[in-house]
């Protein structure tokens, strides 16, 4: 900062770039004074329409969490650009700093997810055009999988994101790619489907080679949500990348940090810690307008409460998370933490949107066949020989259900399906189905 003070005016000019994303960093970090003193210096050196477009593209970010204010100040910015002659040129600064999720970070009202969603498309096709960047489109059409992914129709958002894998952004745009592959991740872990969450993770790190510093510290961030709430990442000895030191340190994306860090620390006997960085989120959560942040803070704050055995703390803390998520229907954050809720969905009862929003979470916890039923098929022996996804085919097969039904359900090709059966067959030793379910059913008595 001190540096700023002696650095040439003729050299800030050619540096606004660097100096918008400073008085971002010092915004948000709430270093008023210095932010202010800069700010007047700048105000200063810009006059005419660079002056205006700089000041609309800082009112844009400093509106952050006010999708329309932002697209209003966006708009402004684009339209000056648009006129001016100067040859000064700013660009804005990529949408959602380094959080894999948009969505934590936009969504602020309950009851208006779905219109936040168009508000975000609208507000990064603005970022592109003024980017001369290409893939509108496709951010689109992500922007939507991601909504339908938080909301629990991931049948669309896998049928979104399957498509956006195949068209060439997938390939040249990484923060893209990253967040394609972070979403398809989770969708795989909640189905136990480890194979694939395996290849994905493996995926993500196959693209910090060629990856610029912010597009690093996303990928770095996605990788970090899936180990922190998948131990089996771990024990295939996959080596974690060194976490780097965020330049955006205190950003709106921190929110998104902050949630990772206090992931660790649900273990026994941290219940007070816990407790502390979970009020500590809310507070934060709700500076920032983060719905999804303040859902998670209070699901964080009853298993605290649980630890601490304060049923009632507890059942207020997850009414809270409930009562926040019931408008939009949102399902995604109560799904890793699944195993630390002590809860019988079934006894919970609220607002008929809140009702329909714990049957759903029911349905995805406790009675989808390869979540529920799968998980109680996992021991010593047969984890040590059989992966998610063919435990999954196992589930179905021994359901009653033919090649054909099994891969139209997990979208596979019907060969696909029998090669994979013949492998499990081979694996236990064992020749058909008859045998398979023979096998199964002992196991399942006799675990």
């Amino acid at each position: 900062m001190d540096l700023l003070d002696h650095i040439p005016s003729s050299v800030l000019r050619k540096h606004m770039q660097t100096v918008l994303y400073i008085l971002l960093d010092l915004y948000f970090a709430k270093a008023h004074s210095i932010y202010q003193k800069i700010y007047n210096r700048i105000d200063t050196l810009l006059t005419g329409e660079d002056g205006d477009i700089f000041r609309e593209l800082l009112k844009t970010y400093t509106s952050f969490n006010h999708l329309p204010s932002m697209i209003t100040h966006m708009k402004n910015a684009e339209a000056i650009m648009n006129h001016t002659t100067s040859r000064q040129k700013l660009y804005v600064p990529p949408l959602g700093f380094s959080c894999p999720s948009f969505t934590l970070l936009y969504h602020s009202v309950p009851r208006k997810f779905r219109e936040e969603i168009e508000q975000l498309i609208t507000l990064h096709q603005l970022s592109a055009t003024i980017n001369h960047k290409q893939n509108q489109e496709e951010w689109a059409l992500y922007f939507k999988a991601e909504y339908s992914y938080h909301t629990g129709n991931w049948k669309k958002s896998a049928e979104i994101l399957a498509h956006l894998s195949t068209l060439p952004a997938f390939a040249k745009e990484l923060t893209l790619k990253a967040r394609i592959l972070y979403i398809q991740g989770f969708m795989a872990y909640f189905q136990n489907d480890s194979s694939s969450l395996s290849d994905i993770y493996e995926k993500l790190q196959s693209l910090l080679p060629r990856a610029t510093s912010y597009e690093s510290l996303l990928i770095h961030l996605c990788s970090l949500r899936l180990r922190s709430v998948i131990p089996r990442i771990a024990e295939k000895n996959i080596s974690p990348a060194s976490e780097p030191e965020s330049p955006l340190r205190h950003s709106p994306g921190l929110t998104y940090q902050e949630l990772i860090e206090t992931r660790t620390l649900i273990k026994p006997g941290n219940g007070i810690p816990l407790l502390y960085a979970a009020l500590r989120n809310e507070r934060f959560s709700r500076e920032r307008h983060s719905v999804l942040g303040e859902i998670y803070s209070y699901l964080y704050q009853a298993i605290a409460y649980d630890m601490l055995n304060k049923p009632d703390d507890f059942h207020q803390s997850l009414t809270k998370a409930l009562t926040l998520a019931a408008p939009d229907h949102i399902i995604s954050p109560f799904l890793p933490f699944a195993s630390h809720l002590p809860v019988t969905w079934s006894q919970i009862r609220g607002s008929d949107s809140m009702n329909h929003l714990i049957q759903d979470i029911a349905l995805f916890v406790q009675e989808r066949p390869y979540h529920l039923e799968v998980k109680s098929m996992q021991s010593p022996l047969l984890q040590e020989t059989l992966t998610g996804k063919e435990l999954r085919i196992i589930h179905l097969a021994v359901s009653g259900k033919t090649n054909r039904e099994i891969a139209e359900e997990l979208h596979l090709a019907e060969i696909t399906i029998k090669k994979a059966l013949s492998r499990i067959y081979k694996k236990l030793g064992i020749k058909n189905r008859t045998q398979l379910a023979t096998l199964i059913n002992q196991h399942l008595l006799n675990p």
